[in-house]
Parts: structure tokens; C-alpha cells; sequence
């Protein structure tokens, strides 16, 4: 397999015959995070030539629940196959992990270009990533058929609309370190950027579909800007996500809402455009599903998404 750019070079001394394979583990950090880095990890395993497999022990719920083709699954797997197998896990091991991932963002950023023999693919590693995504995530009909109802419901059927993601909780929290810096991993945007950016993507576009865990920002928004239609599937009383509220949930509660944002995420990504911030991995996997992802933009300081650069 040839190559130029930055990137994983092919596994070194494994025979034809026996080559060698990844497991790479599934948790809980956060849905969308984990099946967007799944694919990152999984394209750098593709170009390296290595065989790929995934636990998903860890996952919210097994992969076939919620997908209609899962990644080739540890349950599959025949170890006496290769001749190496790599423990690949966020917290088993981390520095791996970590490597792995960075240097695929940094051939995505750098605009390098791959060869995937096995998937007949030539072209860069954002192709490949968004490729890989779009692979990933074909949720089970189930979910499908809600999409649709909802849609329609929603009145998103029979006229053009665009979508939002405004997220709140955990991901705009302002913690206090121990030396007294204050860091969050999100940015609270009001929904007047989101606004603006809309009209110069799609000027006229009235309805707008609203992906957000806190129904008061449907409330602030609507009222702050009637000339717009907004529509959400936000429940009356949320309040923001906490990841520490979703873990105390029962285990069916949690995969139940997991399936919503699953839908709603397929909702979102047949928008005429989209606004979202690229600090969350909701806004990023609906960038990677929608058929036009130079109009989907983040409202956020990063901008940019890296495998969309």
C-alpha cells in the first residue's frame, strides 16, 4: 500500500499470512465520541493494514441494538489468526490510544492522502474518516421509523428547514482547578450566532429544528426571534446533560435516550444547513452524515471540525 502524507505506515514483520489485529475497546465516555473516534481508530488501522475488531462490552448497549452493520466484533474473532493482537483502549492504554488517534487528525488536517486496498479507497484521510462514519452509523430500523414520524410530526416533510445543536450541562460547566484556572470543555453560545449563521447558509429558510438537552434555550430563542419557526423534540423538563444524571439512569433509560439522539442526529443531517459547535461530537457526526458538509459550520472558536478541514 502506498501512501504520502502523515500517517500510520503498515504494520512491521507480520507475515501475509498472519497479519496483525487491533481490538479496540468501546466505553461509556459519550456516545457520539465514541463512535467518532471508532472511526478515526478504525481508518488508522485500514491504512496500516491491520485487521480490526471491537469490544463493545463497554458500550451503552451491544452495537447490534443500535446499528444495522456492526464493525467486525470481538465475538467474531479468532485469535490464533495473527500473528500480533493490540489492546487498543482509552484507559487500558491510553498513550496508544491517544497516538493513534493524533495521527490521523494530523493527516486529516494536513490534507494527506491514503490507499485502503481492502475498501478499494484512494484519497484523503477526511474522505476516509467521513467514509468510515457514514459506514458506522446506519442505526437499526427501529430508530429509522422514529426519525420519520418525528419528522413528519414536526412538520420538516413538506418544507425546507435547517437544525441547530446548542448543548448545555456538563459540556459548558466552568470548573475551578486546583490552581485556580477555570477551564469548560464547551462554550455557551446564545442562539443569536446560530441565527446569523443560518441566514447567510440558507436566507429564507424559516423553520429551524433545534438538537439541544436544555428546553429553556427553546423558550429564550423563540422568543427572542419570531421570525423564525423553531421546532425541537426537547423535552419540557430538561434542563442540560449531566454525565453523572445519564449514569444513574436505568440501563434501559439510558440506551431509550441514546436512541433519540440517534434519530435525532438523522433528523438534523437532511437540513438544508446546519449550525453547530464543533466542540461536541453531536455537531461533528452530524457534519460527517450530511450530504453537503460544507454547509454545515460551527458557531464555536474551533471553527472547524478536523476531518472536514
Amino acid at each position: 500500500m502506498s501512501k504520502t502524507g502523515a500517517g500510520p505506515a503498515p504494520a512491521e514483520g507480520a507475515a501475509a499470512s498472519r497479519p496483525r489485529a487491533v481490538v479496540y475497546g468501546l466505553t461509556q465516555r459519550g456516545f457520539f465520541s465514541e463512535v467518532y473516534v471508532l472511526a478515526c481508530h478504525y481508518a488508522f488501522a485500514l491504512a496500516a493494514g491491520e485487521a480490526f475488531f471491537v469490544d463493545d462490552a463497554g458500550f451503552v448497549a451491544p452495537w447490534p441494538q443500535l446499528f444495522e452493520q456492526p464493525p467486525p466484533l470481538l465475538a467474531g474473532m479468532d485469535r490464533g489468526a495473527y500473528a500480533e493482537v493490540i489492546d487498543c483502549h482509552p484507559k487500558r492504554s491510553r498513550e496508544l490510544w491517544l497516538e493513534r488517534l493524533r495521527r490521523v487528525v494530523g493527516s486529516c488536517r494536513e490534507g494527506a492522502r491514503v490507499e485502503v486496498p481492502a475498501l478499494d479507497f484512494a484519497g484523503t484521510w477526511t474522505e476516509l474518516v467521513i467514509g468510515l462514519c457514514r459506514r458506522l452509523y446506519r442505526p437499526v430500523p427501529g430508530i429509522v421509523r422514529q426519525a420519520a414520524a418525528w419528522r413528519a410530526e414536526l412538520g420538516l416533510d413538506d418544507q425546507p428547514f435547517c437544525a441547530v445543536h446548542l448543548r448545555r450541562g456538563d459540556k459548558t460547566r466552568e470548573i475551578v482547578k486546583a490552581n485556580g484556572a477555570r477551564w469548560s470543555e464547551g462554550e455557551a453560545i446564545g442562539f443569536a450566532a446560530y441565527a446569523e449563521a443560518l441566514a447567510a447558509l440558507a436566507p429564507g429558510v424559516r423553520r429551524v429544528l433545534m438538537l439541544t438537552d436544555d428546553h429553556r434555550e427553546v423558550d429564550l430563542a423563540r422568543a427572542r426571534h419570531p421570525e423564525l419557526d423553531i421546532v425541537s423534540l426537547c423535552r419540557s423538563e430538561d434542563e442540560g446533560y449531566h454525565q453523572s444524571a445519564f449514569r444513574a439512569l436505568p440501563r434501559e433509560a439510558r440506551i431509550d435516550a441514546v436512541r433519540r439522539l440517534m434519530a435525532e442526529v438523522l433528523i438534523a443531517a437532511r437540513a438544508e444547513a446546519f449550525a453547530g459547535v464543533y466542540s461536541s461530537n453531536v455537531s461533528l457526526m452530524v457534519a460527517a452524515l450530511h450530504p453537503r458538509p460544507e454547509r454545515c459550520v460551527s458557531v464555536d472558536s474551533e471553527r472547524i471540525w478536523p476531518p472536514l478541514v
